[in-house]
């Protein structure tokens, strides 16, 4: 008779045995490597206890270097802290501060050694311009008393002020040749003790109208110098016209950046080349200036950078549409002029529904990139159009629902007013993807915002929008020559 095989069935374990026997297994391995884990534990507390140690003595390092060279007077002291800190942050500024040190004592050659290695250790510290300015100086003032200081002592009389040569040559044009020769023979120069470089001298063509000359203050605004005779090497003026105000003549052409406003204690005079700041912003254009036609005393947004020392006459014949023929550099220093030029920052207009007005936005781009970008990216979506704006206590808010949102981006600006702000989404490391506000009054204690931009004109008109005004469309002013695409982060 034949049996039946009994089906059986394998028992697996429930979900507490499995959970059991993982723990198991885990203890297991931490008793046969129980070792390892201590070591590798030791070491990880100890690698971190040497990185905030290697942190906390360079910072302590840095502020004592800095104290004690606050401290030091002589060579000597400062000699010793070039090599004790030869290797910190403060080791340029203890070489300039030595170099500084030598000059002061009159040893010129010992200068000239500390300078050379500053320029060559540190060629991109903010203090290089600094050092470019006193080395030229120093090879000048070694100069003179190697070659030049016997054989100007020997000479009885004295040169004119530097300010007058321009108008001492129109005189001496007017004087028979014959004449004029002897007279140059007897007004000899001589300068007493170094040389005072002079400042860079420039002709200006007009055509048809004729050349007058022009000095650059160098000393007092050497970036807005530096940039003018760029232009004039890049030919950037070369045959635009004039234009003509009550009191000024301008020359303006369309760049791609701009300068920082350097402000001088030039008066404002009768004929000095000037650069207006850009109303509402912190520069002035790049590439644009004024010769000024009357005294204009009292305007605080306009720097002085040089003047018409000669043929003043040529300017006051110019007029509305006559050109420029030429620009010529006369005489410059021995300097490398390279100036320091700031792409200029994108800006929009916003116009208000029902024709209620308008007004500008400049964007700080080099501050915060990707939040400017992903603006941009806004308005040419089309993204504001029709939205209303909803104000709320001192600011007006504008915001539509996006299905992303973009990096916060830490800045350093203050939350003043007419600035455009974006707030972190609470919790997050983000802001939302298409809301910004704009601040009516300055708001210093608001934390975690970025500030992208600010209002640059109509504050008044701002300041009478409320939460029935919408925007009927923004419009892209200017913007850099760069792909505008924002980094937007998708739940």
């Amino acid at each position: 008779m034949a049996t039946k095989e009994k089906k059986t069935t394998e028992q697996r374990p429930s979900g507490s045995d499995e959970a059991a026997g993982f723990w198991g297994r885990l203890n297991d391995f931490g008793e046969r490597h129980a070792k390892l884990i201590i070591f590798l534990s030791s070491a990880l507390i100890v690698l971190t206890v040497i990185i905030f140690a290697k942190v906390f003595y360079d910072r302590t390092l840095a502020e004592r270097a800095s104290r004690d060279l606050n401290q030091a007077e002589t060579i000597e002291q400062l000699q010793k802290l070039k090599e004790k800190y030869k290797d910190t942050p403060v080791a340029a500024e203890i070489v300039y501060r030595l170099a500084n040190r030598y000059c002061e004592e009159g040893k010129l050659e010992e200068a000239e050694k500390e300078y050379t290695e500053f320029k060559s250790r540190f060629p991109n510290h903010p203090l290089k311009f600094f050092v470019d300015k006193a080395y030229t100086s120093l090879i000048a003032n070694r100069k003179f008393l190697k070659e030049d200081k016997d054989l100007r002592l020997k000479i009885r009389t004295l040169q004119t002020h530097p300010e007058d040569r321009a108008k001492a040559r129109q005189l001496l044009e007017l004087i028979p040749e014959a004449q004029r020769k002897v007279l140059e023979e007897k007004t000899s120069s001589l300068f007493l003790g170094p040389v005072r470089l002079p400042n860079p001298e420039i002709h200006v063509e007009i055509t048809g109208k004729g050349t007058f000359w022009v000095e650059l203050f160098e000393d007092e605004a050497p970036n807005t110098v530096y940039n003018f005779l760029k232009l004039i090497e890049e030919k950037a003026f070369q045959g635009l016209k004039f234009q003509k105000g009550n009191e000024t003549l301008k020359v303006s052409k369309p760049v791609p950046y701009t300068l920082g406003f350097e402000k001088n204690e030039r008066e404002a005079k009768q004929y000095s080349l000037a650069v207006r700041k850009t109303p509402g912003r912190d520069y002035v254009p790049g590439a644009e200036f004024e010769i000024l036609l009357r005294d204009t005393p009292g305007q605080p947004d306009l720097m002085v950078f040089g003047e018409v020392k000669a043929y003043v006459n040529v300017v006051q014949k110019a007029a509305a549409e006559d050109a420029i023929q030429t620009l010529t550099v006369k005489s410059k220093r021995e300097t490398s002029y390279v100036p320091k030029r700031d792409l200029r920052n994108p800006e929009m207009d916003f116009s208000i529904a029902v024709a209620r007005g308008s007004f500008t936005v400049e964007f700080f781009e080099d501050e915060a990139p990707n939040t400017v970008a992903n603006f941009v990216k806004l308005v040419e979506e089309k993204t504001f159009d029709g939205i209303k704006f909803a104000k709320e206590g001192e600011r007006l808010k504008l915001s539509k629902a996006v299905d992303f949102s973009v990096p916060f981006e830490k800045t350093s600006r203050a939350a003043k007013q007419w600035m455009l702000i974006a707030r972190k989404t609470a919790g997050r490391e983000d802001v939302a993807g298409a809301s910004f506000e704009i601040l009516l009054q300055d708001q210093p204690d608001l934390k975690d915002v970025v500030v992208f931009g600010r209002v640059a004109n109509s504050h008044p008109f701002v300041g009478t929008l409320g939460s029935d005004d919408a925007v009927q469309g923004v419009t892209i002013v200017y913007k850099r020559e760069t792909q505008y695409e924002p980094k937007r982060v998708k739940p």
